[in-house]
């Protein structure tokens, strides 16, 4: 009984022995990063700002190329990008370029090309990563709705915008309230007294993401009249979120 105890346990270590040397040959030949970077977006906030605020935290050189005007990228790039719209970000691999598109996809892809598992960790961390930048998407639909809803289809008359934009105001709440709950009840294995999201010890791309969100909502409240009805106070979760995102030296740099 064990001799075959022992002759398990010896297969076993063997075994364990070739799986992590394959995975250590299979390292050396991973996708190196980038030779160059150029990010193509206009001269807002908006959807490039996250990533530019990735990019400069993981220290990557990038070009920040702000079209000066519309004209510039439905001449220059519109009619070449997959979904015809930006950020868009163009990867130099020496003689091969490759365009992407998407801002959380290319925020994980940043993240993963200079091995920034800070920024978006592996396993179930990684999934809660994934659904708070989903979320994001669900906060943010009522808002892009309204600004922006000639281009999905949604024509919207002066009367109907300002009773979208009374509804939407009480839709933020609510989902502040959820997002707040969500910091409040973070996984068993989160880091003690973090104010990151995901329960992280350093911030990850939700957090860029959704400071960068929250940050824009304020804008477009401000521009409404609406400021006074969101008070970020109401969610200490949120706001102690926040405070710790602004604090990061390069969102100073990039805020817009």
């Amino acid at each position: 009984m064990s001799m075959k105890m022992s002759a398990a346990s010896c297969c076993s270590g063997v075994l364990d022995s070739i799986v992590h040397y394959v995975q250590y040959k299979l390292s050396i030949f991973r996708e190196p990063p980038p030779k160059t970077l150029e990010l193509r977006y206009f001269d807002i906030a908006g959807k490039g700002a996250p990533i530019r605020q990735v990019a400069a935290y993981i220290g990557a050189e990038f070009t920040d190329h702000r079209y000066k005007t519309r004209e510039e990228f439905l001449v220059e790039d519109k009619p070449k990008l997959k979904f015809g719209q930006v950020p868009l970000l163009k990867a130099g691999f020496g003689p091969i370029n490759i365009d992407m598109v998407q801002t959380t996809a290319i925020m994980r892809y940043l993240a993963r090309a200079y091995g920034r598992k800070d920024l978006y960790p592996d396993g179930a961390r990684g999934q809660i990563v994934d659904s708070l930048c989903d979320f994001e998407v669900d906060f943010a639909l009522g808002e892009s709705a309204i600004k922006y809803g000639e281009r999905n289809g949604i024509i919207l008359d002066e009367e109907a915008t300002k009773k979208s934009i009374d509804a939407y105001v009480q839709v933020i709440k609510q989902k502040l309230e959820l997002l707040d709950k969500c910091i409040a009840n973070k996984p068993p294995m989160s880091e003690k007294d973090s104010p990151w999201l995901a329960g992280t010890k350093l911030p990850t791309i939700a957090d860029f993401l959704w400071g960068c969100r929250l940050r824009g909502t304020a804008s477009s409240l401000n521009t409404w009249g609406k400021s006074s009805e969101v008070d970020l106070s109401k969610f200490p979760n949120v706001k102690r979120f926040f405070d710790a995102y602004s604090s990061i030296p390069i969102v100073k740099k990039w805020s817009n």
